[in-house]
């Protein structure tokens, strides 16, 4: 009977240390007396950590610094984060009008040399307008048509190849527009990609027909005498406002109305 009892106490205790073993998953294996075995404990017997104080502050903080930095749906970007560069080219950004005020130069005048460059925009507003340097004796400065005077060119300060470098930056990825350009971008030493040149001068319509007893051949027109035959000379209030009666200012503007009068 003593023996009986014993074993009954015995197996007693061992259910009730398998009930504690059962309801406390995050100790290890108790040993007799109910000791933990940390020694025979793995990690994946052990529960998931609990983050210290420090991780969850650094945690709010994030939380409260992601919030007041989000954008709230609808609101416009403040002035601060327009770029320049972001707006859109309008007509006045594109397009630019190209007229070089052309002297004559070596012994009989048979040359020409580049002694005024002017460009203006779509609003007809001179961007480039500058007196260039003629490094040889100037035969004839053909004042009545270019402007230019001996004044001007002793008093120029630009030379060909700064006025080529500021001209080039200017047209570079523009529309050119002009009249006879190959003569004006070959003086200057420049090229211009032809998908981007509006020549007035090969424009059928501006151009003049010459009968021979064979065919008959279309020839590029003056500029002057266009603008005359369709009426598009300067008007007083423009050469009172600009003082610019004729010269690569007005011959630019000019070349600009011709193109917009067939624009479509």
């Amino acid at each position: 009977m003593l023996g009986f009892a014993f074993s009954e106490a015995q197996r007693s205790q061992q259910i009730a240390l398998k009930l504690r073993n059962s309801q406390s998953p995050r100790l290890g294996p108790q040993l007799p007396g109910g000791v933990a075995s940390h020694s025979e404990s793995s990690p994946e017997d052990a529960g998931p950590t609990q983050p210290s104080r420090r991780t969850r502050r650094r945690r709010r903080q994030r939380k409260s610094a992601a919030g007041t930095s989000r954008d709230v749906p609808g609101d416009l970007p403040s002035p601060s984060k327009v770029k320049t560069h972001d707006a859109p080219m309008t007509k006045r950004d594109l397009y630019f009008s190209l007229r070089c005020g052309m002297v004559r130069v070596g012994p009989d005048g048979l040359e020409s040399a580049v002694g005024r460059v002017t460009v203006v925009n779509w609003e007809n507003q001179v961007v480039l307008d500058e007196y260039v340097q003629v490094s040889v004796p100037v035969f004839d400065h053909r004042t009545g048509v270019t402007g230019i005077t001996p004044k001007n060119l002793h008093e120029a300060t630009l030379s060909l190849a700064a006025a080529r470098n500021k001209t080039g930056l200017l047209l570079k990825g523009k529309i050119l527009i002009g009249h006879g350009l190959e003569v004006d971008l070959s003086a200057l030493g420049l090229t211009h990609p032809w998908c981007d040149v509006r020549d007035t001068a090969n424009y059928a319509a501006y151009m003049r027909q010459v009968k021979d007893q064979l065919s008959v051949m279309t020839l590029p027109r003056d500029l002057d005498d266009l603008l005359r035959d369709m009426n598009l000379l300067p008007s007083h209030s423009y050469v009172h406002s600009t003082n610019h009666a004729f010269g690569p200012v007005v011959e630019a503007v000019g070349c600009l109305d011709l193109y917009k009068a067939v624009r479509k």
